[in-house]
């Protein structure tokens, strides 16, 4: 058996035994694999996650760093991470700020949408954490194929394949080739926070993709449906002019269509990736849109910037961090035209009854009922 065999074995096995509450077996086969066979993410996470379940606890730190010198945005820690604070809060906003900063880094994911409307529906919070298990609230993800494995210690350990790799790319051959490497380094290498400097997207293309670009035969339903690769390839084409424009929201209104359609995974990882880079920038436009326009079609404004009046509710504050509901376009009456959820680190000082303008970024929507939930990036109190 190749080493690489060796490898997915032995990484299967320790996740199977974790899977199975073995998790002493776990921990004794990723502890000699990891120092043996050098650091990948999946088999440190887990290590961390071995070291909860055995309540090892002081090594979890050492452990958190070699994930991060690897990927700093590795999901599943970060999710890791998120849980053990939740266990540990003092109360209910302290462990949801959490998830709250979780959900702006990653928006669109619908695992942290889910824990986050969770928590929301909590009522008693004491009896909650104390119930809470690890992998209601982890992602494990399941072992990454041989050829993964295969190929990240190809390139982790054999110098001179990069070397080849490098001189075909510095040759030009095979612009496809480069892509690829693009892509990789930049969607599941290590992601360094992306710059508002536009040059960043400018190698950002699906036109010279070599995977199919549209789902014909979807079978799941879709909101958009594109019947050609070349509407599809002029959507992204203006989303990106749109972007170097600073029409950021018009530039959202494309990426999310992409992203609700059927378009395939590459197109919707770039167009995801267009959309992080878009919540990354500080100067944004804010529009009144209508609430109402927003319910009706809510997974097209995932990072709009919003400016609504309304307002405060629900106000709570911990440690310099707000959560509020906010009545939106209440003026005198009772009449509203909804309720979205705030979070703010401003510091602006706020009271229940206050009434508001609110710009900010509507990071997602939560819950059967879509409300709307926006990170505040300014505060105006007009009462």
């Amino acid at each position: 058996m190749s080493n690489h065999k060796k490898n997915f074995s032995f990484v299967k096995e320790s996740y199977n035994s974790i899977k199975k509450g073995r998790f002493p077996d776990a921990l004794v086969m990723l502890e000699r694999f990891t120092k043996t066979s050098g650091d990948n993410e999946y088999s440190l996470f887990l290590l961390a996650v071995s070291y909860v379940f055995t309540d090892k606890y002081f090594e979890l730190e050492t452990v958190f760093k070699r994930i991060k010198n690897i990927n700093p945005v590795y999901l599943p820690l970060l999710l890791l991470q998120a849980f053990l604070h939740l266990k540990s809060s003092s109360d209910f906003e302290e462990a949801l700020s959490v998830y709250i900063e979780l959900l702006e880094q990653f928006p669109q994911n619908e695992y942290i949408i889910k824990i986050v409307y969770k928590l929301r529906s909590v009522k008693n919070f004491k009896d909650f954490q104390k119930e809470a298990k690890l992998l209601d609230f982890v992602f494990l993800p399941f072992p990454p194929n041989e050829n993964k494995i295969k190929k990240k210690y190809i390139f982790r350990f054999n110098l001179k394949k990069i070397i080849f790799f490098l001189m075909i790319i510095l040759l030009g051959i095979g612009g496809g080739l480069f892509y690829k490497f693009y892509g990789d380094s930049f969607y599941k290498g290590i992601k360094k926070k992306i710059s508002t400097n536009t040059r960043k997207i400018e190698n950002i293309s699906i036109s010279g993709s070599n995977y199919q670009l549209i789902n014909r035969l979807n079978k799941k339903s879709v909101n958009h449906f594109y019947y050609s690769s070349s509407k599809l390839i002029t959507d992204f084409k203006q989303s990106k002019k749109l972007i170097k424009n600073s029409n950021y929201n018009q530039a959202l209104k494309i990426l999310n269509r992409i992203n609700n359609s059927n378009a395939g995974f590459s197109v919707k990882e770039k167009a995801d990736f267009l959309i992080r880079f878009i919540l990354d920038v500080e100067e944004r436009e804010y529009e009144n849109i209508k609430y109402t326009k927003i319910s009706k079609n809510p997974e097209f404004f995932r990072g709009y910037g919003l400016e609504w009046k309304g307002k405060v509710s629900n106000l709570k504050v911990k440690g310099g961090k707000k959560y509020f509901s906010l009545l939106v376009d209440y003026e005198n009456g009772d009449e509203i035209s909804g309720i979205a959820d705030i979070f703010s680190d401003l510091s602006v000082k706020l009271n229940n009854g206050d009434i508001v303008r609110v710009s900010g970024i509507l990071m997602t929507l939560i819950g059967k009922e879509k409300k709307p939930y926006i990170s505040a990036r300014e505060i105006e109190i007009n009462n």
